[in-house]
């Protein structure tokens, strides 16, 4: 009660709900960890899904549950996830880049080049407005063109900040309609052409719009 936590009233007391306004930083992490939660519904049962260097796509496999997922990923962050019954991974081997846990190489190409899988669940540094994802890391652009292009079904995964982003990096256009999935503090206009583009644009509620 003295820290200003608890507040007291006759016949009681209930915990005092901190209101302070989100940081940027606090902001987009919220909107990725909401998005990651969203996109593991669109697993199935025994799906094999490749998952590339993304946080965000990583953060799938918290949310797992008990189907049963190969996971295919260049994503050393993966090492955190203990090999179950219901979660098997292969990593692709690789060179890891400094400063990073994200493989790449002619060892991960070699491997995706004759592989397959259900899903691709890929995270980018952007998206434009007419299917075009960057990507910050040249290095595994060839890995992420893999993944999209030997999977049935893909799903991006961006916040809003990357929504519509323009940018000199590494980039390549999708070829074929997938998903995007981002939250709801995204441009509208944006989300609007990628669905003219042919897209399927779900925006993740993250009650901060409200806020805005």
């Amino acid at each position: 009660e003295e820290k200003g936590k608890i507040l007291r009233y006759y016949g009681g007391a209930s915990a005092i709900v901190d209101t302070k306004p989100l940081g940027k930083e606090e902001e987009i992490r919220l909107c990725r960890r909401r998005i990651a939660e969203y996109a593991a519904k669109f697993l199935e049962p025994d799906d094999t899904i490749f998952i590339n260097g993304s946080s965000t796509a990583l953060e799938i496999l918290d949310h797992i549950g008990d189907r049963s997922v190969m996971v295919i990923t260049n994503n050393g962050g993966c090492m955190r996830y203990p090999s179950s019954d219901t979660l098997r991974i292969l990593v692709t081997g690789g060179r890891i880049l400094k400063g990073t846990q994200i493989m790449v190489g002619d060892v991960a190409v070699h491997l995706l080049d004759k592989t397959r899988a259900d899903k691709a669940f890929l995270g980018f540094t952007g998206i434009s407005d007419d299917g075009e994802v960057i990507c910050n890391i040249p290095a595994e652009m060839r890995i992420n063109e893999l993944m999209l292009q030997n999977c049935k079904d893909y799903y991006i995964l961006v916040d809003h900040t990357k929504m519509g982003k323009i940018s000199n990096f590494a980039s390549t256009v999708l070829d074929r309609p997938g998903t995007v999935i981002t939250d709801d503090l995204a441009n509208d206009a944006v989300c609007d052409r990628l669905r003219h583009y042919g897209m399927t644009i779900h925006q993740v509620p993250t009650r901060l719009k409200s806020n805005k």
